[in-house]
């Protein structure tokens, strides 16, 4: 179990963390993974928690209306759980039994799969309250198949991107600025541009870029190997539609900062909460000179202390920089590392200063 999980939701739905019924739901079962849907047209979305032995899930709707304040630098997230409901996993039309017929009937190699999610209906009935998709790249198409407990099925399909085209020439060489194997700012200077119109400043345009990422982008660790390695950032805009973990989120941050000129750089956090190590990662951007604390998952805008002033301990940092997808054909924790699939190794694939566990900085340590 990855324990990052489970503090990357409190961080994000502090509703969740002051719950006592998913918090004694929590408590028997753990958590292996958990993913958002996007907001509907009522400010709602779900959030669906499965258990550390992925027999059963916890899922939540929630009233989740984004307030960001320019004047303050504040994004103030007005959660209120609208209903709840626990499924299990394992009943006469398991998950298992589902998804194992439909890879076999459609003939899908392990290989090809990038997630499998659960979607749920609170209005559903005993068959019709979950549906699972499995999403799956083939010959360069990116395929999304529904299977509904019934038994039905769905298919639909797109264009899907791995590797970016080839970047567009850069006069003067600055690695905060770049463009390289996991940024690509010239494909994301058309949103950048559009979120930061107007007579602002580099801080003001760093805010933009934070609320409207935190409002777009969705945390999903259901997607596969997700945990193991930092994807690209069209992977996660593009082929896994604005979904990622943390060091998606904030590679996606840089690439938007990036792409209005303003230079960042990737951190990657080690801490020790309720006795368990916990990886996270962030960003900085530079404004005149001092280099600025981001990190839109965790709401925290110019705020390093947020880790330790929710229960973080002993947290040191390491700047990520130079990411180079040959630099190491060393499995992500024994998964294989492929080169050019935009899938790094979060540590063998980057120059990482200094060496892990980094060291302790101020704002982040104390």
């Amino acid at each position: 179990m990855n324990f990052s999980h489970i503090y990357h939701l409190f961080a994000r739905y502090p509703v969740l963390a002051n719950d006592r019924s998913f918090l004694d739901w929590l408590k028997i079962h753990g958590a292996s993974s958990w993913r958002e849907t996007e907001i509907d047209t009522n400010d709602q979305r779900d959030v669906i928690v499965i258990s550390h032995d992925e027999l059963t899930a916890y899922a939540a709707r929630i009233k989740f209306k984004l307030l960001a304040d320019d004047s303050s630098e504040t994004c103030t997230a007005d959660q209120s759980i609208i209903s709840v409901r626990e499924f299990d996993l394992l009943r006469s039309n398991s998950k298992h039994s589902l998804l194992r017929a439909a890879i076999q009937s459609n003939k899908i190699n392990r290989c090809e799969i990038t997630s499998i999610s659960p979607y749920v209906n609170f209005d559903g009935d005993d068959y019709t309250d979950i549906t699972w998709k499995i999403e799956f790249v083939r010959n360069g198409l990116k395929y999304i198949l529904s299977i509904s407990e019934a038994g039905a099925e769905e298919a639909a399909h797109g264009e899907v991107e791995v590797q970016a085209k080839s970047s567009e020439p850069i006069a003067i060489f600055n690695e905060w600025l770049a463009t390289n194997e996991v940024h690509s700012p010239y494909l994301f200077k058309q949103q950048a541009e559009a979120w930061t119109s107007g007579p602002l400043t580099v801080r003001e345009k760093a805010f933009r870029i934070f609320s409207n990422v935190q409002r777009l982008y969705r945390y999903d660790s259901t997607i596969r190997n997700i945990t193991e390695f930092t994807l690209r950032d069209t992977l996660t805009r593009d082929a896994n539609n604005y979904r990622g973990i943390c060091d998606e989120w904030a590679v996606v941050q840089i690439s938007y900062l990036r792409a209005i000129g303003i230079e960042s750089r990737l951190k990657f956090l080690i801490w020790t909460q309720g006795g368990r190590v916990v990886g996270h990662a962030c960003l900085e951007f530079n404004n005149g000179g001092k280099w600025t604390h981001m990190d839109a998952l965790w709401n925290a805008f110019d705020n390093a202390a947020r880790y330790r002033s929710s229960g973080a301990q002993q947290l040191t940092v390491m700047d990520a920089d130079y990411p180079m997808d040959s630099r190491s054909n060393s499995p992500a924790w024994g998964v294989p590392d492929p080169r050019g699939d935009g899938k790094l190794n979060p540590y063998a694939d980057f120059v990482i200063s200094p060496p892990y566990p980094g060291n302790r900085r101020p704002g982040y340590s104390y």
